[in-house]
C-alpha cells in the first residue's frame, strides 16, 4: 500500500494528454508483468526433449552419479531431479537456470560448478514437496504498480 500512496495524485493535479509512446510502453509493461507472474508448472511426463525442464533434467542426470559430491550435495541433486520430473519447479526458474548453465558449460563440464549454478538458481523452498500446490500461505503474489510520467 505504501507504493500506491506514492503514486496517488492530488485532487488539484491537472489531466495531461498521453505521449505517443504510451501504448507501446503499456503493452511492453503488460507482457513483462505477465511473464513475471505466471506460475508455469510443467506436468509430469513432459512431452518432448526440447523444453527447459527436460533439458535441465538431462544435464543433472548426466552428472548425478559422479563421486565428486558430498552426501548433502547428492541429496540436493536427487531432490531437484525429483521435482523436475514431477513438474514442481516453475518454468521461468528452469529457464533462467538453464540459461546460466549454458554459459557455464561453454568453459567446460565441471560438475561442481554445474551444481553451484543449480543451487544458486533453484531455491530450497521449491524442493519441499509440492511447494506451489501447497497452501496459499506458502507464497504471496505481489501487484506491480507502474506510473507514466510526463515531463513538464
Amino acid at each position: 500500500m505504501s507504493a500506491a500512496k506514492i503514486l496517488e495524485a492530488s485532487k488539484d493535479t491537472t489531466k495531461e494528454s498521453l505521449g505517443e509512446d504510451f501504448y507501446v510502453l503499456l503493452e511492453k509493461n503488460k507482457k513483462t508483468f505477465e511473464m513475471s507472474t505466471i506460475d508455469d508448472i510443467e506436468i509430469k511426463g513432459t512431452k518432448g526433449g526440447r523444453d527447459t525442464p527436460t533439458q535441465l533434467l538431462k544435464t543433472l542426470k548426466a552428472i548425478k552419479d559422479l563421486r565428486q559430491f558430498t552426501e548433502e550435495q547428492e541429496e540436493y541433486l536427487r531432490r531437484v531431479i525429483s521435482q523436475l520430473e514431477e513438474g514442481g519447479i516453475p518454468k521461468q526458474t528452469t529457464k533462467s537456470t538453464l540459461q546460466e548453465l549454458d554459459k557455464e558449460l561453454i568453459t567446460g563440464v565441471n560438475p561442481l560448478k554445474i551444481l553451484a549454478v543449480v543451487e544458486k538458481n533453484i531455491p530450497a523452498k521449491f524442493l519441499e514437496g509440492h511447494y506451489i500446490e501447497g497452501s496459499n500461505t506458502a507464497y504471496t503474489r505481489e501487484v506491480i504498480l507502474s506510473e507514466y510520467l510526463i515531463a513538464n
